[in-house]
């Protein structure tokens, strides 16, 4: 089957990337599948540069990082469900050809999944009363702030250099979300954050003022809040910079006893995610995934529905199409987990291993 393959050409887009691990990652697992694809930068910051490339017969798909992030929704003929929310794509799918008509553009966002899936492996549990924190107010800022209401964080604090952003970036999402702009360390409320997301360049000084807010969401807390909150012992940081790859803010965090999760963790994570979007999506012909798993995960020409049940498609037993951006994590984990317990299956440690096979490749080449 996969010699019936063609080469696709796969892209990162964005400005400045000449220090990406992404190639890394993603020729490591082309290699390792026998994919005969490709995976290289496009470093530009301006979105009309991509037009005509994304709409190539051999374009199979690409990453998306800043500035380009919302600006190239505009060339896209259609946004999955969690993309819409976010607004903002990280992923640019091209679905099947069809003889109505040629592939499709489907922005996604894996980046929450990403992040999603980093805290709960580290220990992430979400409880009544437990609020998080994100600083930044940007694309990557606003996957973040899916992420953690979708762990049902609340509230979910936004810190940025510009109040005025931070404030727009809260007015576009659903008034459902729970979100608050904290630009004094008074604006956190009585307790302190039991997670943090730095979606900001590592590189740069922070604003005095985001500083303050982010010393007193990494202060220990008084002795009242740690007697009776027991997420003060198991506070997380998530640091989405991963250069260099133990930051200052990791550092201050770290001796401030929280946990940190560096920046490649998270960018492994995220790159399964693409991994099952956009390398699946050639449905015709299918062909096994890299650990074997009955179940593959094919990315539907059609975005508008989720179908968990067997098809019959030939050349593959018992595929699943799906659209991710349908699922909710946890709707995620519990499906991964009935399939895996049906065929007798780990999935849960197949994934574990696969992502973590990503992130050596990256520590390798770097």
């Amino acid at each position: 089957m996969l010699g019936m393959l063609t080469e696709k050409h796969f892209f990162l887009f964005g400005k400045p990337i000449s220090a990406s691990r992404s190639p890394a990652l993603h020729n490591n697992l082309f290699q390792q599948t026998g994919l005969p694809h490709n995976y290289s930068l496009f470093e530009t910051d301006v979105a009309t540069d991509v037009q005509n490339l994304i709409r190539s017969d051999d374009f199979g798909g690409a990453s998306v990082t800043i500035p380009l992030k919302l600006d190239v929704i505009e060339f896209l003929d259609e946004l999955t469900d969690s993309a819409k929310t976010i607004g903002a794509v990280n992923t640019i799918i091209p679905s099947s050809p069809t003889s109505a008509g040629p592939a499709r553009l489907i922005g996604d966002n894996t980046d929450w999944l990403g992040m999603v899936y980093s805290l709960k492996s580290t220990g992430a549990v979400c409880q009544a009363g437990l609020s998080a924190l994100v600083i930044g107010s940007g694309g990557t800022s606003r996957a973040a702030v899916y992420a953690l209401q979708s762990m049902g964080y609340s509230p979910v604090y936004i810190t940025a250099r510009n109040a005025t952003n931070c404030q727009k970036l809260i007015t576009s999402f659903p008034s459902t979300f729970p979100l608050k702009v904290a630009t004094h360390p008074s604006d956190l409320g009585g307790t302190r954050p039991s997670v943090i997301i730095s979606t900001v360049p590592a590189d740069q000084n922070m604003d005095s003022g985001v500083a303050e807010v982010v010393s007193a969401a990494l202060s220990p807390g008084t002795a009242v809040e740690t007697a009776t909150n027991s997420h003060e012992s198991s506070r997380i940081l998530l640091e989405m910079a991963y250069t260099p790859r133990h930051t200052p803010l990791m550092q201050r965090a770290e001796e401030s006893g929280w946990t940190t999760i560096p920046g490649l963790e998270v960018l492994a994570a995220q790159g399964w995610y693409q991994v099952s979007l956009v390398e699946m999506s050639f449905s015709a012909p299918c062909h096994s995934t890299p650990w074997n798993e009955p179940y593959l995960l094919c990315y539907s020409s059609s975005v508008s529905t989720l179908d968990w049940n067997q098809a019959n498609v030939q050349g593959c037993k018992g595929c699943c199409f799906w659209d991710l951006a349908l699922l909710t994590p946890g709707s995620v984990y519990e499906k991964e987990k009935s399939l895996s317990t049906s065929k007798g299956r780990q999935s849960y440690s197949y994934r574990f291993l696969f992502i973590y096979l990503f992130y050596f490749c990256l520590m390798v080449a770097s």
